[in-house]
């Protein structure tokens, strides 16, 4: 090598003091770092998967409770329109026969108070022949009616259209008691009670959704 040449290109240069970097740019990584961090990663993952995975378990658990308080609510009006027939068939059977009822008796008490003649007609139900009309469907339990619910016999009735199951006539169920509404006291006033149990099920439900929807969302922040 020329030395005087040599000279000429190094004679200006200076000792580096630092070195600037561009603080945009990602560090270089090694390969164990990497490794530890696409496996955190992973993991975070699979808690995220198995946290929506369980509130979608909930969700349809919730959601089918609701559809099968909604069947319950669906089924205590037909059977109750379905009494409601049964004891009118009954009324009817009995004036057919001549046998006087208290629709026709010169006064009678309904509900506690006296009724004078020419009050107008005693609704069928109101009889002392009125049967007390309880499905008992209307108590099963939860697996009993969603098996029911399910089965060849509950798509069937559920399926109809509103009010059909009369129409069409009907057949009482073995499952309907039959007793006279004023001597079945172990059923007064099902059509009442049964129909604020379902209603508050229902509103529970309901709030329980409302809920879950907005704890879930925050869950999976």
């Amino acid at each position: 090598m020329d030395p005087e040449r040599f000279w000429l290109n190094v004679v200006g240069a200076r000792r580096r003091e630092g070195t600037v970097l561009d603080s945009s740019r990602p560090r270089a990584q090694s390969v164990e770092e990497a490794r530890k961090e696409e496996d955190e990663d992973e993991r975070t993952l699979m808690a995220l998967r198995a946290k929506l995975s369980d509130l979608v378990a909930r969700r349809q658990v919730l959601d089918g409770n609701l559809a099968l308080i909604n069947a319950r609510i669906r089924y205590l009006r037909i059977a109750i329109r379905r009494w409601e027939a049964l004891c009118q068939a009954t009324a009817d059977a009995l004036a057919s026969e001549g046998i006087q009822s208290v629709a026709s008796s010169s006064k009678s008490k309904v509900k506690g108070r006296s009724r004078k003649a020419g009050a107008g007609p005693v609704p069928a139900t109101s009889l002392p022949d009125a049967q007390c009309g309880l499905d008992v469907r209307l108590v099963y339990d939860r697996a009993a009616w969603e098996a029911w619910v399910e089965g060849e016999e509950g798509r069937a009735v559920l399926g109809r259209e509103e009010g059909r199951e009369v129409e069409e006539g009907f057949e009482m169920p073995d499952e309907v008691c039959m007793r006279p509404r004023k001597k079945c006291e172990r059923h007064t006033g099902w059509q009442k009670v049964r129909q604020a149990d379902f209603e508050v099920e229902k509103a529970v439900l309901v709030r329980f959704l409302l809920a879950f929807a907005g704890s879930g969302s925050r869950d999976l922040c």
